[in-house]
């Protein structure tokens, strides 16, 4: 990452021990999370890229004079030590009180301002995505990032704050641009699941006011063409993956793989999610997954065992994990597109989260029998017809919005990459790409 020898007229590369007071927070202890003095404070999970996740803050016991050493102050920049090494984020005082625990690094600029703190905002961003903190990171069992090693990063900058001013201008005004698109696509997904809601409204009411033991017991209300009717009703039958001890690398063009349960994610199949599998032995062209088949996670957390998607684009030879399983359909027009779509509605995942078991909260499975004895609305073909197709509707549109959000992600980048590499250099009205040689 550092090209002293390459560095453009008007550009150093400062330690950043000399631009930044770097701190560690105070470590996690049964002790710390008692007593008189507990304050909220900052995890490694509440620090994301450029914002806080403030929803779900500790409480720890900071003594007065802990309090002066953790307590946040805006403009102090918060340094993941471990999980996405080198995530980073900017205190802006979003509360009036808050620390922060030893998973974290604290920089705080200096008296005299060298980086400005935007800037180092994004070019951790830069060196984390390009990899070069990978020399940096100490890993025993655990990868992470100790102050020692974050003191020597080298940061390569403009000698002049103002031009590192400009430079933050340009980004922070891509990263805007991505914002208010990912905003856009998060108003249309309400939009799209209240649609759906409105669509399927006089099944739901099939819904009000049974009891769990009424639910399955057969004799259920129904509504104009609306009634609800067992899953395992619609299906054929389920497969299910295999659970070989594999090393976590995707497979590659030609390569067999096996899916990985984070295959089946929110915003629909992913298919880079798998392991590479190269014993012969457990091959099986049955359990691979094809375009238009409906994966159910039988396996995850609380709030996405049960979780369902339509494989549409991927490579041959993917074969299920034994935590999904594949719906295979068989009514005559209740087919996979309807059936993904009714089992994320409140009432159906209610259902799932009620017959999940397991002990752990991090771990919850549902059964085959479970799966096939949910309880879904089913209308008459207009009925399911009207559905499917709004929900086809909001997705093109969906589509739309994310293949833009790529884009901006792209074009942010590429700008990063020039201007926090000196290629393109900020000065005056506009950017000015540096001649090479």
């Amino acid at each position: 990452m550092n090209r002293a020898n390459h560095l453009q007229p008007g550009w150093i590369s400062t330690r950043l021990t000399d631009a930044f007071d770097i701190h560690l927070g105070k470590m996690l202890s049964p002790e710390a999370s008692v007593g008189i003095h507990l304050k909220p404070y900052l995890a490694n999970r509440n620090v994301q890229w450029n914002k806080f996740a403030l929803d779900d803050l500790g409480l720890m016991s900071f003594s007065p004079s802990e309090s002066q050493r953790f307590r946040l102050a805006p403009g102090d920049l918060l340094v993941c030590e471990g999980g996405e090494i080198g995530r980073t984020a900017i205190w802006s005082g979003e509360l009036p009180e808050c620390y922060f625990q030893k998973a974290l690094h604290r920089l705080r600029p200096k008296r005299q301002l060298i980086i400005e703190p935007r800037f180092m905002l994004h070019y951790m961003r830069y060196i984390v995505d390009k990899a070069p903190l990978v020399d940096l990171v100490g890993q025993t069992s655990i990868a992470h990032l100790t102050r020692e090693k974050l003191a020597l990063l080298k940061v390569e900058h403009p000698v002049s704050v103002h031009e590192q001013q400009h430079i933050v201008d340009i980004l922070d005004t891509a990263d805007e641009q991505i914002r208010v698109a990912e905003c856009s696509t998060a108003k249309l997904v309400t939009l799209r699941d209240a649609a759906i809601r409105e669509s399927t409204l006089p099944g739901l009411r099939c819904f009000r006011e049974l009891q769990a033991s009424e639910l399955y017991s057969g004799a259920h209300r129904s509504f104009g063409s609306w009634s609800l009717a067992p899953l395992g009703s619609l299906l054929s039958g389920i497969d299910a993956g295999l659970s070989p001890d594999l090393e976590d690398t995707p497979a590659g063009p030609g390569q067999w793989g096996v899916l990985k349960v984070s295959a089946v994610g929110n915003g629909g199949f992913r298919p880079e999610e798998n392991k590479v599998v190269f014993d012969h032995t457990l091959y099986n062209s049955a359990i691979c997954v094809r375009p238009g088949d409906l994966l159910i996670t039988r396996a995850n957390t609380t709030q996405l065992v049960g979780l369902s998607c339509i494989v549409e684009n991927t490579p041959p030879h993917l074969m299920l994990c034994d935590k999904t399983l594949r719906l295979r359909m068989s009514h005559p027009y209740a087919g996979a597109k309807y059936v993904a779509i009714v089992l994320g509605l409140a009432e159906i995942r209610h259902q799932i989260e009620t017959a999940a078991t397991g002990t752990s909260g991090s771990m919850k499975n549902i059964s085959q029998q479970a799966i096939r004895q949910l309880m879904i609305p089913l209308g008459s073909p207009a009925d399911v017809d009207q559905v499917v197709n709004i929900d086809a509707l909001f997705r093109k549109q969906l589509a739309a919005n994310r293949k833009e959000i790529g884009q901006l992600h792209a074009l942010k980048h590429g700008l990063a990459d020039d201007l926090l590499a000196g290629r393109v250099r900020v000065k005056g009205s506009g950017p000015e790409r540096v001649r090479a040689g």
